[in-house]
Formats: structure tokens, sequence, C-alpha cells
């Protein structure tokens, strides 16, 4: 079996974020379950004593509660949009909306390494492009980033401009990016402490 191809690669990193995406949401269920659990023993104890319930640390509960079903929310919002970059052989995106969403899937990842990932968007981009793809090559090179044992840097900065991506600093490129990157006739350029994702 042949596991040098870049197909490959794309399936693994699929997995990778899908995994990290289900603890995300396991995350905001078990603090969901523990808030519910913490706001019925108030219930029970306020009936045991007769006791007036204290109606903020109730606003506090729900307040809480509230806050984790935006997050899931937002986190199955993200898995929808995941889910369907393979639908189509080409698809006219916008780049900026889909760098977000990759930042976005990988944020867990990147937090447990203490590296914040930011991105400016001056202006809109539309490139002709296999989504999954595109979104597999970003995590591609995210993961070249986070796994890169001598650096030193906790800071990734993505700017869109024109019909190239510039990130900030300049990534060792691992050779699966770059396989990746030949699905889709996309160059990466290394220079100047900026690795330049080519798109034309």
């Amino acid at each position: 079996m042949d596991l040098s191809n870049p197909l490959w690669d794309l399936i693994q990193i699929k997995g990778q974020i899908t995994a990290s995406i289900s603890h995300e949401l396991k995350n905001c269920l078990a603090i969901i379950q523990e808030k519910s659990g913490l706001l019925e023993d108030l219930i029970e104890l306020s009936e045991e004593d007769n006791n007036t319930l204290s109606l903020e640390k109730i606003k506090e509960i729900t307040t809480s509660i509230f806050n984790q079903t935006v997050r899931a929310n937002k986190i199955v919002q993200n898995l929808n949009k995941l889910a369907h970059t393979p639908d189509d052989k080409c698809l006219n995106i916008d780049i900026s909306e889909y760098l977000s969403l990759s930042l976005s899937v990988y944020k867990r990842i990147a937090d447990m390494k203490n590296i914040e990932l930011t991105l400016t968007s001056p202006e809109s981009f539309q490139y002709s492009t296999q989504p999954f793809i595109f979104l597999g090559l970003i995590i591609s090179i995210l993961n070249d980033f986070t796994q890169q044992e001598e650096n030193k840097e906790k800071k990734l900065s993505f700017l869109v401009k024109k019909n190239k991506i510039y990130i900030e600093p300049q990534i060792k490129v691992s050779s699966k990016s770059e396989q990746i990157a030949s699905l889709l006739n996309i160059t990466l350029e290394e220079k100047n402490n900026t690795l330049c994702i080519n798109l034309t």
C-alpha cells in the first residue's frame, strides 16, 4: 500500500481537524452538563431548606450555559463547512473566508502550543480552486509551523493581498505541503522571512 500520495496526507489532515473539533464540542457539553448539575443542586437545596434561590447565581449559571451553546453552534457551523469542502471539483471561493475557516478549526491545536494566529485581509479576493485541497494546504502549512521544534515564534500572521497570501514568519515547508500545493498548481515561495503562497 502506497501512503506517500498527497491525497493520503489530506485524509490525515481531515481526521486531525475532525478529532480536534470533536474535543472542542465535548468540552462545551461537559461545561453545560456541569453547570446544569449545579443549577439542579441549587434548586434541590432551596427546596430542602425552603430558601429563596439566588437570582445572581442563577444568572451566572445560565449565562455560562448560553455562552457554551453559542460556542458549540459556531463549532458545528465550521464542521458543516468543512464537511462540504469536497462537494465541488472546482469552486470560486473567497480566499479570506476560507483562510478564516482554516484558522478557526485549527485554533485549539494552536492554543495548545501557545501560538497566536492572525489574519489580515484588506480586500476580498475570489479564487477558483478545490476547497477541500486548499483548506488541507493551509492546515498542512500550519502543521509545518507548529511541528518545528526550533521555532521560538509564538505568532503566525496571514495577509491576503491581490493574488498572494503572505505568511510571517517564514516557515520551513514540508514535502507534504509542497505536494498538496502541486495538486492545485500553487507555488510556495520562501524569502525575506515570509512564506508567499502564489495563487496564479
